[in-house]
């Protein structure tokens, strides 16, 4: 139970069953700060549409969950 407070776990049944961290999930990954993530979206304003959504698929993938 302790282990889904501090990371994304799931169990896996038969012979070769246990506890696993989920696929998605790297414990080495980093992350945007919060002045990080402000800053990026007072810049979001100044962009055209597609840089918007590219901006957007990264602070999807780098802002904490």
């Amino acid at each position: 139970m302790f282990l889904t407070l501090s990371y994304p776990v799931e169990t896996v049944r038969g012979c070769r069953g246990g506890v696993k961290l989920v696929e998605w999930f790297n414990p080495n990954a980093r992350y945007l700060n919060e002045k990080q993530i402000m800053l990026l979206h007072k810049l979001e304003t100044q962009l055209e549409q597609e840089e918007q959504i590219i901006l957007n698929s990264i602070l999807l993938q780098f802002s904490p969950r």
